[in-house]
């Protein structure tokens, strides 16, 4: 074999090798691009709460329940404002209706039914060092009239101010992308929702997920396009001199 004929072959396995690098690199990126760092798991039935309208109605004071499943990482927590308590016959929230009022985990999703009062549901602080963007998406269905109902979003990050959506009938879920947390440590997203005793029995929410993905830094890209760049000028460069000497 001539001593061209070598060069061009080492060229050659010099792109190959060079394509195969950034075929890597891409699926490197694609996967850092999908790296869920929190998704809420409502897995595990009965965290939360129930109230019956024959009963007493819900609790006099406020409450909590935390439900993780058994993943802390993926931790939640439920409250409502004991503050809106109240009865057949009166007005306050919440208003005991004919049905179970709920505000509970129960398969696979929190559902918030007849509640007549509001509730929050958050995700425990998530740590975010040294992630500079995520991706929040936060989905939910709506059952029964819910004119008179309410869900709204959210996120908090360190001290900053909150920022919240107030959703529509029929377009519920939200979705924020590539939000700049660079320099935060902890991030909270979650749910609000205020059930208007007055819309009737069996209406609400089903909370379906609430999740948040670290979106991968645009100079992973760039780097990884450079060095490849620069390793297949230089193989042809070196070919050049040697093809001539």
């Amino acid at each position: 074999m001539k001593m061209n004929d070598r060069l061009d072959s080492a060229f050659q396995m010099t792109k190959i090798f060079s394509i195969l690098a950034l075929v890597f690199g891409v699926t490197v990126v694609a996967s850092e691009a999908a790296l869920v760092i929190y998704d809420a798991d409502f897995g595990t039935d009965g965290v939360g709460y129930t109230y019956n309208a024959g009963g007493s109605g819900i609790p006099d004071s406020s409450g909590s329940a935390s439900g993780s499943n058994a993943d802390s990482t993926n931790g939640f927590d439920l409250t409502y404002d004991g503050a809106q308590r109240g009865t057949e016959a009166s007005s306050a929230f919440p208003f005991a209706d004919l049905t179970e009022n709920r505000f509970i985990t129960a398969g696979g999703v929190v559902v918030i039914e007849d509640w007549g009062g509001d509730v929050t549901g958050s995700s425990i602080q998530i740590s975010v060092t040294g992630i500079d963007s995520v991706d929040i998406n936060l989905t939910a269905t709506q059952f029964g009239g819910v004119s008179l109902n309410s869900l709204e979003w959210f996120y908090k990050f360190n001290n900053a101010t909150e920022q919240n959506v107030t959703t529509t009938a029929g377009a519920r879920d939200q979705l924020w992308e590539s939000i700049d947390i660079s320099g935060a440590d902890s991030l909270w997203v979650g749910f609000r929702s205020s059930m208007n005793p007055n819309n009737g029995d069996e209406t609400g929410f089903n909370i379906t997920s609430m999740s948040v993905s670290a979106v991968p830094e645009p100079r992973t890209w760039f780097l990884l396009s450079f060095v490849l760049g620069a390793g297949l000028l230089l193989a042809w460069k070196r070919r050049g001199e040697l093809l001539v000497a």
